[in-house]
């Protein structure tokens, strides 16, 4: 385990799937395959003073993770995400707001991160934004890693853009990355990762593409990885496991970026080949 562990900031909700409720947010299903990967993490959130939020915090308790950075808001309740799935195991989304995660405090954790995560859906509002550059400050010279997050209607980066430009690494995917980079032409990543170097002067860049792939670029270096085939079951949480699996291969190795991009894309293809964003380990799949 690290002696310092990575701070996720950001949503935890209940994604509530066509089969069944499942305890998730993206910087939660990070911390939980980050642990399952050996490198210790844990949320910085917000839930509810309800059976929901109660519920989030023994599970997360369950799990071994400390939610000592999880305030419990008395009047918003417990985020929910309402999920839809097409016939490929595509996900759409709806968030009903204003809820718990909107609100999130300062924690007081009395250690120095190594890494602090966030996504963009987390700074849909004010409160967010303020605390994440506080804490960007306060935590310096933390690295600063941001798994783009945009879900409609929560996806202008206009109210963001001043907060990517304090991060080190950038991930997202290919659609993301075509929004942000209007002037590049389609499917042209390695530009658009570059584009995206420049524009908000970060070091490293991330681009998944799904069934294509990821692609990565640091500094002025180039790394491709091809995608694992699996049959699909749902993609609901694969993305953060493809971040997870990229800091827990920096961890261990912070100079092999095409490794890491080995090991984040095989994690992403075990999550989207099992129901939920948080499904047992590989081992585990493949002993029962």
């Amino acid at each position: 385990m690290s002696a310092v562990p990575i701070v996720c900031f950001g949503e935890i909700l209940w994604d509530l799937l066509p089969h069944g409720c499942c305890l998730g947010g993206a910087p939660l299903n990070v911390v939980h395959h980050l642990n399952q990967q050996g490198v210790a993490a844990v949320p910085c959130s917000a839930v509810g003073d309800d059976e929901l939020g109660s519920e989030a915090l023994r599970s997360i308790a369950r799990s071994g993770v400390s939610f000592r950075g999880v305030s419990t808001h008395l009047t918003l309740e417990t985020g929910v995400a309402e999920v839809s799935l097409n016939e490929t195991g595509q996900a759409t989304y709806r968030f009903p707001e204003p809820c718990a995660w909107d609100a999130i405090r300062m924690p007081t954790f009395g250690f120095l991160p190594t890494t602090l995560v966030f996504g963009t859906l987390a700074l849909r509002r004010g409160n967010n934004r303020i605390r994440l550059r506080e804490m960007i400050g306060f935590w310096k010279p933390a690295r600063v890693v941001c798994d783009l997050n945009l879900r409609p209607p929560y996806d202008d980066i206009v109210e963001i853009e001043t907060i990517l430009q304090l991060a080190h690494v950038i991930k997202l995917n290919d659609e993301e990355a075509t929004k942000l980079c209007s002037d590049v032409p389609s499917g042209d990543l390695r530009r658009m990762a570059q584009t995206l170097q420049k524009r908000f002067k970060v070091e490293t860049v991330c681009i998944t593409a799904g069934g294509d792939g990821a692609v990565m670029a640091v500094g002025d270096r180039w790394f491709e990885q091809p995608a694992i085939p699996v049959e699909v079951c749902d993609t609901v949480g694969a993305g953060d496991a493809f971040t997870a699996g990229l800091l827990a291969a920096w961890h261990h190795d912070p100079d092999d970026h095409q490794a890491a991009l080995a090991v984040a894309a095989g994690l992403a293809a075990h999550v989207a080949s099992q129901p939920g964003a948080q499904p047992p380990p590989v081992d585990q799949v493949k002993a029962g």
